[in-house]
């Protein structure tokens, strides 16, 4: 029970997490090897599609691309 209780702590501190500017999904995804799915609308002006594919060219597992 002590293992789950610290277990909760851990994922439930808000002081664990990096802040958002330092997270840097492109520096793990060459680690990254179950299966994913990347998709992105090839007409979203807020997220540029090169974002997406340069995670997709860096992941290490099967991968599949949804455009």
């Amino acid at each position: 029970m002590c293992c789950v209780l610290f277990m909760r702590g851990v994922f439930m501190s808000p002081t664990t997490l990096p802040p958002p500017m330092q997270v840097s999904p492109l520096s793990v995804v060459p680690q990254s090897f179950i299966p994913a799915l990347f998709g992105h609308a090839t007409s979203d002006t807020f997220i540029k599609i090169h974002h997406t594919e340069k995670l997709y060219e860096a992941y290490a597992g099967d991968k599949n691309f949804i455009k």
